[in-house]
C-alpha cells in the first residue's frame, strides 16, 4: 500500500488520535486548575472554558491533518498505522510533539499528586489537624489520581516511549515500523481507563458496575 492510499483511509483516524492526545494534556490541565485554584475554578462559565480548552486540541489535530495530505506521496509502506502514514519529516515532527505532550501530561499527573499530598493536607504536621472527612477525601483524590498515572503510563505513554527507543538504539527499520504498528495496543486501554478508575476507586460506581454486570453484559 502506497502512503497516500493509507492516509486517505485513515486519515479521520489520525486525526482523532491527535486530537484525543492533546485532550488527555487538556484534562490533566484542568485537574491542575481546580487544585490551583479553585475559588476560581467554581466561577468559571463552562461553556466559554470548554471551548477554550480545547482549541489547542483543534490545532494540533488539524494541523497535521492538513499537512498530512499535503506531504503524502506513492512511497510503499510497510504497514498502515499513522506514524507510518506521515511522511518521514512530518513524521519526526509529530513524534516529537506526540511525546512532548505525554511528558507533559505524565509530569503534571505527578505534581498533582505531590501538591495533594504536600500541600492539599497529608503531611505529618497537617494530618492531626484535618477532620476525618477531609483526610478520607484527600486520599481518595490521591489514590484516584495515582490509579490515573499508572494506568496513563502503561498503556498510551508506553504507546508513545516503545518506538521512540527503538529509533533511538537504531534498530532496524522494519522492526522499527512493527513496533510502530503494534504500539497502539497498550494505547486503546487508555480510552476506557475511567471505567477502570471508577470502578477500582469508586464503591458507588462499582457497586453499580456489579449490578449491571462486570463488562455490561
Amino acid at each position: 500500500m502506497t502512503r497516500a492510499q493509507c492516509y486517505s483511509s485513515i486519515f479521520v483516524y489520525n486525526y482523532c488520535i491527535n486530537h484525543q492526545c492533546c485532550l488527555v494534556l487538556v484534562l490533566v490541565c484542568d485537574i491542575a486548575f481546580c487544585m490551583l485554584r479553585p475559588l476560581k475554578y467554581q466561577t468559571v462559565r463552562v461553556t466559554p472554558y470548554v471551548h477554550l480548552m480545547k482549541i489547542p486540541c483543534y490545532i494540533f489535530s488539524f494541523s497535521f491533518l492538513i499537512t498530512g495530505f499535503i506531504t503524502m506521496d506513492k512511497e510503499m509502506i510497510l504497514a498502515c498505522n499513522p506514524p507510518l502514514s506521515y511522511h518521514f519529516s512530518v513524521m519526526e515532527v509529530w513524534r516529537t510533539c506526540y511525546l512532548a505532550i505525554n511528558v507533559a501530561t505524565v509530569t503534571i499527573y505527578i505534581t498533582a499528586i505531590v501538591f495533594t499530598s504536600c500541600c492539599g493536607g497529608l503531611t505529618r504536621a497537617s494530618t492531626s489537624k484535618m477532620s476525618a472527612q477531609s483526610l478520607a477525601t484527600q486520599r481518595r483524590i490521591i489514590k484516584s489520581l495515582s490509579a490515573l498515572l499508572i494506568i496513563f503510563c502503561l498503556s498510551w505513554f508506553m504507546g508513545a516511549i516503545v518506538p521512540m527507543i527503538a529509533i533511538y538504539f537504531r534498530m532496524d527499520p522494519k522492526f522499527i515500523a512493527l513496533i510502530q504498528t503494534y504500539a497502539v495496543i497498550p494505547a486503546i486501554l487508555s480510552f476506557a481507563q475511567t471505567y477502570y478508575i471508577y470502578f477500582l476507586v469508586s464503591r458507588d460506581y462499582r457497586n453499580a458496575f456489579l449490578r449491571i454486570g462486570l463488562f455490561g453484559f
